[in-house]
């Protein structure tokens, strides 16, 4: 059996919760809170880049945009850097500094963001 989700909004700010509250977080009015219905999703705007599942036969890896990560040996095993909206897993033994690769990775972009030129 489907179970129906509900939604309630506090009656004076329109602070949505997931459950019923005396009290609303955001405002402090006591006994706002009533049921409503539950939001659709939005929509994906048109033209978004894969905005639809499609098969690993279908992603052509070379035509991706890649975004170096300033460690030449990270960059040179994520085949130039990393791909923006994709997932990429670290893994390896205890203690072989996967989390200090990854920091001395992304201080490195973010130091590289912070010196591009003022829009």
């Amino acid at each position: 059996m489907a179970r129906t989700r509900v939604r309630y909004r506090c009656e004076n700010c329109g602070y949505e919760a997931g459950q019923w509250l005396g009290r609303c977080t955001e405002c402090g009015e006591w006994g706002s809170f009533g049921e409503g219905p539950v939001a659709a999703a939005p929509a994906v705007a048109p033209g978004t880049p894969l905005a639809r599942p499609v098969p690993l036969s279908e992603v052509d890896a070379h035509a991706t945009a890649r975004r170096p990560t300033a460690c030449s040996e990270l960059d040179r095993v994520l085949d130039g850097g990393l791909v923006a909206g994709s997932v990429t897993l670290i893994g390896g033994e205890p203690g072989m500094g996967k989390s200090t690769l990854l920091l001395q990775a992304l201080g490195a972009m973010a130091a590289a963001v912070e010196t591009l030129p003022e829009v």
